[in-house]
């Protein structure tokens, strides 16, 4: 498991100066306490492949054996300052007094505090004997150790790193990310009986930890704290920076035999065959330390008060193997979202990333990978106006459209100009693959700078709404529906997820936010569901809080909109139904089925009293929200209608064969007052084909302040407009 391909460790490992971009990651919370270890592991050289090198991870907590775990209290946390084997004093000073007593003689190796290690191939099977048993039977010779030197309790293993000399054992990611295997044993693993005549089974949990999954989502949670976020620095001075060798090293007690250090010894000229094996059965069986990635200065400390970009949820579910694919990916969007900034100061890395380091023998050079780079799409962060794998869009202040392939399908986008920054319009695009990005364009120069990228899910992001106001300093926060049942809060300043609420039993297919603090979301499951978000006061740590469920519908919701403070909604399903709402009193004012065969396609309100529906079968009704939603008006497009936007003068409506229509209201459904489709006027309305080639538009934003429009397509074609009011446009 944890296959790195070579396109892989170019991307996280092509530079020194990456190092440093992805440390100020860490710093600002883009990444996790867990993500940033992992990837300086694997920086390092260790491996998921290399039982003498796998990824090492600190022990986080001194207390197993409380009923209770609080995460805000320091005493209930290691000290990340100190290596395991200067954690206890009495401990430590046995073994400073044996380092005094060492000779030191030119002939021998040089004196050390420990003769074993943190990692070791032992210590890793320690860990993984139920989980992967038969490497544990090769590396004892067939047999497995004893039942009172095996993984039987947490509380026992850790009294052990505390008082044990030759025991100074560190965790490794499977207690982070799962899955809970190598603590559940398998009933037909024979592993013996202690002196206390007790069989050797599941691993013994602390008592704050209800079950397995419950003890793996503690120790997660517990990695991602505010108080280990503040001391992790510490640790990664010991284990990849400069307290790991040296003078630095010798007054943090953090001397280890000198053979476990990299380059130590010159295998290559050692000519006696014997005295060769022995030292590479040391190096490969009794551990080693892994590459000195900050050797020359203290690692910087983490923000304070940064949120995580993870919070250790389903850690039983996600895995080694897929938390590392999660990392490559995370790692890969952002190493290209900016340019590596070779004046940054804020550490000051070795020279031990080349690329590929540990990374299975694979070899490459980087013109290969230069070009590899460049067939994938990877290019600069400053674009041009034509750009071919970003999923981005250029809106241009002439009258000329652009045209961008994002290479998905697009399920919704937003634009954003603010008052204080009408020179860049901010794009927000959400599509297929999960990832959330967010754009810049500059207006005097027309091009395209990616702000933001963000991967919320495994699953399509089904819809989006942008939220602006007094308490963003930068950006507007975005608020994302998902295909994953669940609707993200992706705080653009600090580009990470300030929420995640998991709102319903079934894809979010609407999302709407009206100002104040609450949120409205439809779903796939036929529920409506109202939440206090608390966005406007302060987006970054605002609570979520469940309000209401509006369930009238048996249907998908399709469409979902609100006015008057958000007090009332509208919304239209995948029957054809539809229902205005009471929100303050969560009760229907009125509910009708419009007769159209597969449902709602699309909602746009019009004004506070008409909102128009689309349906699968081209035609748009005009209802009047005031009369039970009688019908006023209709328009018919002869092909099915898959978005629909209104700018208070306009309706603009997208078709499913990629035309645009732009129908002025008081041509189309002003004056309609029957319910009869046949009195339907002929208006002149401006008709454009915006997609081709079997594309459809699947949303639609405008902008009516700045004149901005962007168009979506199915297949990941995207057109932006200028749009102006005069004839000649």
């Amino acid at each position: 498991k944890g296959y790195l391909s070579a396109r892989d460790a170019y991307c996280i490992f092509d530079s020194t100066l990456r190092l440093k971009q992805i440390t100020r990651h860490w710093q600002q919370g883009t990444l996790s306490n867990f993500q940033y270890l992992l990837y300086l592991n694997f920086a390092a050289g260790r491996s998921f492949k290399n039982l003498s090198a796998w990824p090492v991870m600190p022990w986080i907590l001194n207390d197993y054996e409380s009923a209770s775990l609080d995460l805000t209290d320091p005493a209930f946390f290691r000290d990340l300052s100190k290596p395991i084997g200067a954690l206890e004093p009495t401990r430590l000073e046995l073994l400073r007094t044996r380092f005094e007593e060492m000779p030191r003689d030119p002939t021998l190796p040089e004196p050390f505090l420990y003769g074993t290690h943190y990692s070791t191939p032992g210590y890793v099977l320690y860990w993984l004997v139920r989980a992967a048993p038969e490497h544990m039977l090769r590396l004892q010779s067939g047999r497995f150790d004893a039942p009172d030197r095996l993984f039987w309790s947490m509380k026992a293993s850790w009294a052990g790193v505390l008082s044990n000399p030759s025991d100074l054992k560190e965790l490794i990611p499977e207690f982070f990310c799962g899955p809970t295997d190598f603590l559940n044993s398998n009933d037909d693993l024979p592993l013996g009986r202690r002196q206390d005549g007790k069989l050797v089974g599941d691993v013994e949990l602390p008592r704050w930890a209800r079950s397995p999954d419950a003890f793996l989502q503690m120790h997660a949670q517990a990695l991602e704290s505010e108080h280990v976020s503040q001391h992790l620095h510490e640790w990664v001075d010991l284990i990849f920076g400069y307290k790991q060798r040296g003078e630095a090293a010798l007054k943090a007690n953090n001397v280890f035999h000198p053979y476990t250090y990299e380059d130590a010894v010159d295998i290559d000229a050692i000519t006696d065959p014997v005295e060769r094996a022995g030292i590479e059965a040391q190096v490969n069986e009794f551990g080693q330390c892994p590459s000195q990635l900050f050797p020359h200065s203290p690692h910087p400390q983490r923000q304070k008060d940064v949120a995580s970009s993870w919070d250790g949820k389903d850690t039983n579910t996600m895995g080694c193997g897929v938390a590392l694919e999660q990392l490559i990916e995370r790692v890969c969007e952002l190493v290209h979202s900016e340019p590596v900034d070779s004046t940054s100061t804020d550490i000051e890395p070795g020279a031990s990333t080349e690329p590929g380091v540990g990374i299975s023998g694979e070899q490459f050079n980087d013109d290969e990978h230069r070009e590899g780079r460049e067939k994938q799409g990877f290019q600069a962060r400053k674009l041009g106006r034509r750009v071919d794998w970003f999923k981005c869009l250029s809106l241009s202040e002439t009258s000329k459209e652009v045209e961008v392939d994002l290479k998905e399908q697009l399920f919704d986008l937003k634009i954003h100009t603010s008052l204080d920054c009408e020179a860049q319009t901010r794009l927000y695009t959400a599509g297929a693959h999960g990832s959330l990005k967010v754009y810049g364009l500059h207006h005097e120069t027309g091009e395209i700078e990616r702000l933001r990228s963000c991967r919320l899910g495994s699953l399509s992001l089904a819809s989006m709404q942008v939220l602006s106001g007094a308490a963003f300093t930068t950006f507007p926060m975005a608020v994302v529906g998902s295909y994953d049942n669940c609707i993200y809060i992706y705080n653009v300043d600090s580009a990470n997820v300030s929420r995640t609420i998991h709102a319903h039993e079934d894809a979010v297919s609407c999302v709407r936010h009206v100002g104040g603090r609450h949120l409205f979301s439809g779903s796939w499951d036929c529920s409506i569901k109202v939440w206090d978000v608390d966005a406007t006061t302060n987006p970054a740590r605002g609570s979520s809080r469940f309000l209401v469920e509006l369930a009238e519908h048996e249907a998908t919701i399709r469409g979902l909109e609100v006015w008057d403070g958000g007090q009332r909604l509208v919304s239209g399903d995948s029957d054809g139904v539809v229902a205005v709402w009471d929100v303050r009193q969560a009760e229907v004012i009125s509910k009708i089925d419009i007769g159209c065969e597969d449902g709602i396609t699309a909602m746009a309100l019009l004004n506070d009293h008409q909102v128009a529906c689309a349906d699968a079968d081209g035609a748009v009704r005009c209802l009047d929200l005031r009369s039970g939603c009688l019908t006023v008006g209709t328009k018919h497009f002869g092909t099915a209608v898959g978005a629909l936007v209104c700018d208070g003068s306009n309706m603009l409506a997208g078709t499913t064969e990629g035309a645009l229509h732009v129908l002025p209201l008081h041509d189309c459904f002003d004056g309609f007052r029957t319910p009869a489709e046949d009195t339907v006027q002929s208006v002149t309305a401006t008709s454009r084909q915006v997609c081709s080639g079997g594309s459809s538009i699947s949303c639609l934003h405008i902008e009516p302040a700045y004149a901005k429009l962007a168009v979506g397509c199915s297949t990941g074609f995207c057109r932006a407009f200028h749009v102006r009011s005069d004839a000649s446009d």
